[in-house]
């Protein structure tokens, strides 16, 4: 699908930023495991950099970390085009997540055409909602309940980030709703206050 998608864009800039499960070489991986030569043959194929590589030759930069290891399957990729927009690119600790996040600093104007459809990214403004982190904290203490019966501790913990990550995105789009009806209605009042 990658290379398809790739193949369909080839004449224009391109970046990519993925989650890919899967590394490109040895040392992007502590065990070595999930190497994927055809992820390194996508990327020469299309004369895609790796941006971390890029900016900080012979870091690790690994982003997933697990109880045997860690390994670097979260990535920016770029075509020639993008190399001197970029300024920085940095790993960066979030809540309620098993990845670093991975932060690129971008000068420039670009024109973006969003190829993944089904992707959904957390709006960092609710993590100030009161009503939000009611919402995590009982969550929390419900899961906190649940833990012994548990034997299985990591798959416990994933269950309660995939809740934390419906709930959110559930949560997120219920408050945009509130606000476009919010705004909606500031709208008719504005047309009765001209009338």
């Amino acid at each position: 699908m990658l290379a398809a998608e790739l193949h369909k864009y080839h004449n224009y800039p391109t970046l990519v930023l993925a989650d890919m499960n899967a590394t490109r070489k040895l040392g992007d991986s502590t065990s070595g495991r999930n190497m994927s030569r055809a992820l390194q043959t996508i990327f020469a194929d299309f004369n895609l950099i790796d941006m971390w590589e890029t900016l900080h030759p012979g870091l690790a930069g690994h982003s997933y970390f697990y109880p045997k290891g860690s390994s670097r399957i979260d990535i920016i990729y770029a075509s020639q085009h993008f190399r001197q927009n970029f300024n920085q690119i940095s790993t960066e600790r979030l809540i309620f997540s098993d990845h670093l996040m991975i932060k690129a600093s971008i000068k420039g104007a670009i024109t973006t055409h969003l190829v993944s459809k089904f992707h959904w990214k957390c709006n960092e403004s609710i993590l100030e909602n009161p009503e939000y982190i009611l919402l995590v904290n009982n969550i929390w203490r419900y899961y906190l309940t649940l833990q012994q019966y548990h034997t299985n501790l990591p798959r416990w913990w994933i269950n309660i980030k995939k809740t934390i990550r419906f709930e959110t995105k559930a949560f997120s789009q219920q408050l945009q709703k509130d606000q476009k009806i919010q705004i909606q209605h500031y709208y008719e009042r504005l047309a009765q206050l001209k009338c």
